[in-house]
């Protein structure tokens, strides 16, 4: 084992951006914060990764990598074989083996900001709820999962689902088939720019370089499709609708995975930083039939003002588990 660290870092790397938090390991309240580019792995790759690491020591002029623990929850390293990857690649840029065991997905940052004791529910451009709770041992943990299959099954709901689901609304008008009007119309033509939605089809079939960007261009829709909700839009009110069932169905899921005991439930995402997601996200999904009776004590983390930071909460956990 390396001496006692004296620094730390935490490292919350999604799809869309990168948070880091670094700072003295014994005061993890004036930790300093910045953020970077994207960093899920699965997109980033090897050399991706080692990329955005190399960049995370230069904003952080971390002169002495050996001497920092790590805490790191990186989108799109859900396998053991994702995260014994990322650890290797902070080895070979310095930090010690010993201060780098604490890699997970970002998923597995969320469990423990809850203590390792709990249910955590990211809707993001996709969705994913994971849980993880105590066993008979302080190091005996059972664990579950549900969703976080990718974009293309239609059950993976997120700002992609809301996107697409504007679009399809949409191309039907054009079409002349069966839709009732929606403002979602409107909404499509001026995010792909085009008067004639016939035209979208360049922009929904990229090619392999162009793919990330289409995703998250299509989730984009999801802001407008809250507020046609909102603006009581039956369209969008039955996309949104879908949603919260979605997530219910998942919360649910890995609630009785885990033994239907009471649970923490802490939400996270950029879908619940939405203005309009307390009315048509937050508040529906306590109430929804499927787990409303349920024993659940619901969170937000890192949503809105307020809000514990996952990251830091994540960093104090895993710090106070390692002295």
């Amino acid at each position: 084992m390396p001496n006692p660290p004296t620094s730390a870092i935490g490292i919350d790397a999604g799809g869309s951006k990168t948070r880091i938090a670094f700072g003295s390991i014994a005061d993890l309240t004036a930790l300093q914060t910045e953020t970077l580019g994207p960093g899920n792995f699965r997109q980033l790759g090897l050399s991706g990764t080692r990329a955005l690491i190399r960049d995370i020591i230069s904003r952080c002029q971390i002169q002495n990598p050996s001497d920092t623990l790590v805490v790191g929850g990186f989108a799109g390293a859900g396998t053991v074989e994702g995260q014994d990857a990322i650890r290797s690649v902070l080895v070979e840029e310095g930090f010690h083996p010993g201060n780098v065991r604490s890699i997970t997905s970002d998923g597995g940052l969320l469990l423990w900001a809850l203590g390792n004791d709990g249910i955590a529910l990211i809707a993001g451009t996709g969705s994913i709820c994971i849980g993880r709770r105590k066993g008979s041992t302080a190091t005996d943990y059972v664990e579950a999962r549900a969703g976080g299959y990718g974009y293309r099954l239609a059950s993976e709901v997120g700002g992609y689902g809301l996107g697409i689901g504007a679009i399809d609304a949409a191309v039907r008008i054009e079409d002349g088939r069966r839709q009732q009007p929606t403002a979602l119309y409107e909404l499509v033509g001026e995010c792909f720019r085009l008067s004639d939605l016939q035209q979208i089809i360049p922009h929904l079939y990229p090619t392999a370089q162009e793919k990330d960007e289409v995703r998250e261009k299509v989730a984009t829709l999801a802001s407008g499709v809250l507020g046609a909700a909102a603006a009581k839009d039956a369209v969008a009110m039955e996309l949104v609708e879908k949603t919260v069932d979605e997530l219910a169905d998942l919360v649910q899921a890995v609630f009785h995975k885990l033994g239907a005991r009471p649970s923490d439930v802490g939400l996270h995402g950029g879908l619940f930083t939405d203005p309009h997601a307390r009315d048509l996200l937050l508040d529906p999904l306590k109430q929804h039939e499927a787990i409303r009776e349920l024993p659940l004590k619901f969170e937000s983390l890192g949503v809105k003002q307020g809000d514990r930071d996952p990251l830091l909460e994540a960093m104090r956990f895993v710090s106070a588990s390692s002295s």
